[in-house]
């Protein structure tokens, strides 16, 4: 019975990869769509600027395949707007 659990565990971990490597492969494919601009104020997003990719900021929207790109300003100006709604 040992080599039929093995055989199972082997089975499992490799259906686990593959749902992995799918699932990134969707996620690099939904990369493809960065826009060259942030989403708030439209200042343009240089993709070879190392300071640009470290501190700009992606949101990913899987169900609707959308996404958007934010400066650290407008980043922080999003991330506010849930705890000023809260507080009112």
């Amino acid at each position: 019975m040992g080599s039929l659990e093995r055989k199972l565990a082997r089975r499992q971990t490799k259906d686990a990869q593959k749902q992995l490597k799918k699932a990134m492969s969707q996620r690099v494919g939904l990369f493809n769509l960065l826009p060259g601009y942030c989403f708030g104020c439209y200042k343009p997003f240089d993709k070879k600027d190392r300071q640009h990719v470290f501190t700009w900021n992606v949101r990913v929207y899987e169900e609707t395949e959308e996404v958007k790109l934010y400066c650290p300003a407008c980043y922080e100006r999003t991330a506010e707007l849930p705890t000023e709604r809260a507080s009112e």
